[in-house]
């Protein structure tokens, strides 16, 4: 999420230098091309450097590839490989398992597919309105723009930049305190503050608050829809077993997607900003809605159903028995437990 941030500030600053006021007509085909240069590098990155997964090697019976990759992993987070992975051992080949997008709506996992697509949707549509509402009111030329149909604009590229640098802040939040009260609290708290803060923003921008104010409203407003968004993207991940998992986080990212693609339809229409900053409350306490139905993760094992609250009881016994055994020191079950948390 930091280099998602550093590539939101990476665009205020390319178009800055590229599209200015917007008097050149051709400025935005250059802003498009120099934007496109990191997903390039991203590619050669990713297809050189990103290791494939152990799991699926094994299911494709490559368990020496598999042992190594996880060697190296346990060398990387400053483990023993040669504790946890000695000479000689083999690991096992796995079964692969396949689901379609139609396992989503089994009964297993009907209803947290909706409640996820729901989150999902909803907070996509906050938080990619939310940068919008904040590009239009940094924009002095923009109600003139939307009555005269001149092409120019005028962004206050500066606060632009600061409420954008406010999304690393941000992540440092969720990393600090997902593991503290919990995915789902983090989630409605995070989710709830953005709304009441881009609702204030909207409403004070409409009454001509000072620009220091509007800067301080539009960082508050970027930091928590950031923390509502990581923590999001960890807890599904969480709830969907393994055999679940690629394809149920991909549906929600593209459920996310289509939300994202509604919020211009709002943000660039010609509705007063208080009527927009309203819009953007009902829809992050949507977000809140459907985020506090989900499951909570915290402590849980991946890989385990979270669908029923028999599940959420066995997991807290089981956790409690893990933490029993780990009090006494060097015990063959506290070993046992540090590998297996390690390969998951």
């Amino acid at each position: 999420e930091y280099f998602w941030t550093v590539g939101v500030l990476f665009v205020v600053v390319v178009g800055y230098l590229t599209l200015g006021t917007g008097e050149n007509s051709s400025a935005w085909r250059i802003f498009v091309l120099i934007c496109t240069i990191p997903c390039w590098i991203s590619v050669v990155i990713g297809f050189y450097f990103v290791p494939e997964s152990p799991r699926w090697l094994c299911t494709q019976g490559r368990c020496e590839e598999a042992l190594e990759i996880l060697r190296k992993a346990a060398k990387t987070n400053g483990r023993d490989p040669e504790f946890l992975y000695p000479e000689g051992m083999q690991l096992e080949d796995e079964e692969e398992e396949e689901s379609d997008f139609c396992e989503l709506f089994s009964p297993r996992w009907r209803w947290t597919t909706i409640k996820l697509w729901g989150a999902w949707g909803f907070f996509a549509f906050g938080y990619y309105g939310t940068i919008m509402v904040i590009t239009e009111i940094f924009d002095s030329e923009g109600e003139r723009r939307l009555q005269s149909g001149n092409g120019t604009y005028s962004f206050d590229y500066g606060a632009i930049f600061v409420s954008s640098s406010a999304e690393l802040v941000g992540t440092t939040v969720a990393i600090s305190s997902v593991d503290v009260g919990g995915r789902i609290p983090l989630q409605v708290v995070a989710y709830a503050m953005a709304g009441v803060c881009v609702c204030s923003l909207c409403w004070s921008a409409a009454n001509n608050a000072d620009r220091s104010a509007l800067i301080a409203l539009g960082f508050a407003a970027r930091i928590f829809e950031m923390v509502g968004s990581c923590t999001s993207w960890v807890s599904t991940a969480e709830i969907l077993t393994t055999e679940v998992r690629t394809t149920g986080h991909s549906a929600a990212n593209a459920v996310a997607r289509i939300g994202s693609l509604f919020s211009p339809f709002l943000i660039e229409g010609h509705s007063s900003l208080v009527k927009k900053g309203m819009v953007m409350l009902v829809i992050h306490i949507g977000t809140v809605l459907f985020v506090c139905r989900l499951p909570e993760t915290k402590g849980a094992h991946m890989g385990r159903s979270h669908d029923n609250e028999e599940d959420e009881i066995e997991d807290l016994f089981l956790d409690e028995e893990v933490e029993q055994a780990q009090e006494t020191p060097g015990s063959p079950q506290e070993e046992q437990t540090d590998s297996e948390r390690f390969i998951t």
